[in-house]
């Protein structure tokens, strides 16, 4: 029996995950849509469990509120009395070592890109975060099912390693805005925390032309990367351009980010095989 690589079982832990996430979102709006139930319901739902639980706690346990608190802050007080007799560390120290490295990084993103103290956090929490989570966000729970079967062929069929899988999805993370909607013209790129929250956000972003999510990016990258091991290289990048052109029919379709990808893809390929650079 062939042993399953870790590459491999990676691979089904991801595909399973986006799945299972693609379905629960599905079922979320399909409860909406039917029964009417909302976050506030769920919200609810959870306080009257918590509270339940707590009080199960409290008369079994004994614990209450003031324990856990004196339990935290006793934990608290230990780490830091380490921290002291081993580094040297006080409270002063740490506050003015965080202050003037923040005061630094504040200064020269507002000489660089003019933001404001007000601005920072907004910008680069949701920034960042949108950029993470979209490979993993997907419109429909089909669009999800296919995309893990492409990724689990190309981790089983094809010699995948770890780094080569993680260096797909920075190529996906990295691809600029502006191209990622190409040819379709819009403000509202990649998925955003709203979609977290609230499911109306949801259903907008996942059904907006202008809007990019699923891990098709990563999927490029990855079938760039292998180009160069391809015996029949011209039928090979003929059927990725038929798909790209096929894009181009529908407004659905994040052309862009599919073409910087596999361009990049290809890149770090020739880069692995002609010029012997591990990756």
């Amino acid at each position: 029996m062939q042993r399953v690589t870790a590459t491999q079982f990676s691979a089904v832990v991801l595909v399973g995950g986006t799945l299972m996430l693609s379905l629960a979102d599905y079922f979320f709006h399909w409860r909406l849509s039917r029964f009417g139930l909302t976050v506030e319901c769920d919200m609810a739902l959870v306080s009257t469990i918590a509270h339940e639980v707590q009080r199960w706690c409290q008369s079994c346990f004994g614990l209450t509120p003031e324990s856990d608190a004196a339990l935290v802050s006793t934990i608290a007080r230990e780490v830091k009395h380490w921290c002291h007799s081993c580094f040297g560390f006080t409270a002063e120290s740490d506050a003015a070592l965080v202050s003037t490295i923040a005061c630094e990084v504040q200064h020269w993103c507002h000489s660089c890109f003019g933001f404001t103290a007000e601005s920072d956090a907004a910008i680069v929490c949701e920034a960042l975060l949108c950029r993470l989570v979209y490979p993993f966000i997907h419109a429909h729970p089909l669009h999800a099912a296919v995309n893990g079967w492409v990724l689990l062929q190309l981790a089983f069929r094809t010699p995948l390693t770890l780094r080569r899988l993680l260096l797909a999805f920075v190529v996906a993370w990295s691809c600029p805005a502006f191209i990622a909607v190409w040819p379709t013209a819009g403000t509202n790129l990649f998925v955003g925390t709203s979609a977290m929250v609230d499911p109306s956000a949801m259903t907008a972003l996942t059904t907006a032309p202008s809007t990019v999510v699923g891990l098709s990016g990563v999927l490029y990258a990855l079938f760039g990367m292998w180009m160069p091991h391809v015996a029949r290289r011209l039928r090979y990048n003929a059927i990725v351009a038929l798909w790209l052109a096929a894009g181009l029919c529908t407004t659905s379709v994040a052309v862009g980010l599919h073409l910087y990808c596999y361009l990049l893809g290809v890149l770090f390929g020739i880069l692995q095989t002609h010029r012997g650079i591990d990756i």
